[in-house]
């Protein structure tokens, strides 16, 4: 089902055959919108007899009496002292509002006041921890590098042939100790 958006234009021609006439006296009281069509409300001096030279606060799509079941007539309007209640109802439901908004406004503040500190904290924990981890790896890196440098002279001995079957044994754990230094290395930068 598919509905179409109309826009409802004031019925103004109307005034007249209704007994009533636009009023700009009646205009102390602010005018709002009408709370079912949402377009501004209009104030009329009633020229009826029953109710001859009253405001009244009217939708400008209240149509004639003949038109009620026309669903494009809205049937809001109020006397003038109907509507004064019904300005001091929106006043009293809007500063409620503006209340309770408030509250929470403050709530929101004191708890997002918490959670910046909290993230602060945890900031500065993480903090340092990662300058412990740059002095682990960087001790890391020099005791690799002390062992390349063992390696080297090592390798250079053997090559000149000093100490060969002393040092064959000894080679051994120098190798083993080089290559748990590389995985311990790997599993702190992961």
């Amino acid at each position: 089902m598919h509905f179409a958006w109309v826009v409802k234009k004031p019925r103004t021609q109307h005034l007249a055959s209704s007994g009533s006439t636009p009023s700009m006296d009646g205009n102390q009281l602010r005018l709002v919108d009408c709370p079912n069509c949402k377009c501004r409300l209009i104030c009329i001096r009633s020229k009826q007899p029953e109710t001859f030279n009253q405001l009244f606060f009217k939708c400008p799509n209240n149509g004639l009496v003949t038109l009620q079941g026309d669903p494009n007539t809205c049937g809001w309007i109020r006397s003038e002292r109907q509507y004064e209640a019904y300005l001091r109802m929106m006043d009293e439901r809007r500063e409620k509002l503006k209340q309770h908004y408030g509250e929470i406004e403050d709530l929101a503040e004191a708890r997002s006041t918490d959670l910046v500190c909290d993230l602060k904290e945890q900031f500065g924990q993480l903090k340092n921890q990662h300058e412990e981890l740059k002095v682990q790896v960087d001790q890391a890196l020099a005791d690799i590098w002390d062992l390349k440098m063992h390696i080297c002279e090592v390798k250079q001995q053997l090559y000149e042939g000093k100490k060969m079957w002393e040092m064959g044994w000894s080679v051994v754990p120098v190798v083993c100790v080089a290559a748990l230094i590389g995985m311990l290395v790997t599993m702190v930068l992961k």
